[in-house]
């Protein structure tokens, strides 16, 4: 495990004055992008890449906040970034080429990372701050606590078992496993694992999954469904029809219960209501090149608000992991609350 210590800001910026120093800052900021494009209402507004979007630091730190200086533990490198998850001022990244767990601590304005891991694929965090890491490289899911020690690894249900994809449900983890093509769910206290029925419309591949009010949604990323059932019990429903989406790969939930759902093929995210209703998309190949893991946050948010354009009443941060053009995480400020829609213009 290393740490990444905060890059201090230059010395010789001080020697300049406010007015062009301020200038030169704002231009090197990423544009600030809406969806969908205005008049709509605003949903979502895209602040840019984890490595160039502005936050806003603790109030220790409110010079380099006026001096326009990013802190450095942002400017963490990522390889390839895959799954995400995010708990309290966290934001978890899992980078597979570089077989690290990298951990953004927003409050603490630092970057730590978990390395040695068999192609981190997938993340997963309880309320308790503990993270189950899920590994292609050896189908094992390991699990780390709130100060990213080591505690253990569960052993995999099968052989063939490459996990893809995680998602948490009370005491169950629910586990997307690519390589023998099956949806598992782990009893996380007896450590048992039960096979989930696929649904019966074909061959699946289970990229994404997610729970939410007792029910879990399954992304298909071979035939391009989307589908839901319930945690116990029932069959798999459709929810799309052929051609929404193509390349579906991880889910996840926002605390509002917004569902993103990237889309490798199309370039693009949807986001879909609790019952798979499509809310709006975002698809802009200069934004979003082949998307992978997506992450909400409520926390986060007040990190970023004074970047949010006037009017816009954000109420969760999602973050996208690119994995090519080039490899990062995109920062997007979401307004879905039942106030925003007056006032998002």
């Amino acid at each position: 495990m290393r740490s990444f210590a905060v890059r201090p800001s230059g010395v010789a910026m001080l020697m300049l004055t406010s007015v062009l120093l301020t200038g030169c800052a704002e231009s090197r900021l990423p544009p600030i992008v809406r969806f969908p494009p205005p008049p709509a209402i605003t949903r979502v507004v895209c602040l840019g890449p984890l490595d160039a979007a502005p936050i806003d630091p603790p109030p220790r730190d409110a010079f380099r906040r006026w001096l326009l200086d990013l802190p450095g533990f942002l400017q963490t490198p990522l390889a390839r970034p895959l799954g995400l998850a995010a708990w309290r001022d966290r934001l978890y990244v899992c980078d597979a080429p570089a077989g690290e767990l990298v951990v953004f601590d927003f409050e603490q304005q630092t970057a730590r990372s978990v390395s040695g891991l068999p192609k981190p694929a997938a993340v997963a965090v309880d309320p308790r701050g503990e993270a189950f890491v899920a590994c292609s490289g050896d189908g094992g899911i390991h699990v780390f606590n709130r100060s990213l020690e080591f505690v253990r690894r569960i052993a995999s249900p099968s052989h063939e078992f490459r996990p893809a994809a995680l998602a948490l449900t009370g005491d169950r983890l629910i586990a997307g496993d690519v390589g023998g093509n099956r949806v598992w769910s782990l009893e996380i206290a007896g450590g048992r694992w039960t096979e989930l029925a696929l649904p019966a419309h074909g061959p699946v591949i289970p990229g994404g999954v997610a729970e939410s009010d007792g029910r879990i949604w399954l992304a298909d990323s071979l035939g391009g469904g989307l589908f839901v059932r319930r945690v116990v019990g029932g069959d798999w429903t459709p929810l799309t029809a052929p051609g929404e989406l193509i390349r579906p790969k991880q889910l996840a939930f926002s605390p509002g219960g917004v569902l993103g759902v990237p889309d490798a093929a199309r370039q693009a995210v949807q986001l879909r209501d609790a019952d798979g209703r499509g809310l709006t998309e975002i698809a802009d190949s200069a934004l979003i090149r082949v998307p992978a893991g997506v992450c909400f946050s409520t926390e986060l948010a007040r990190f970023y608000r004074k970047r949010v354009p006037a009017g816009v009443r954000i109420t969760e941060m999602m973050f996208i992991s690119n994995q090519i053009g080039p490899p990062c995480v995109m920062v997007f400020a979401c307004a879905f609350g039942p106030d925003s829609a007056g006032a998002n213009r």
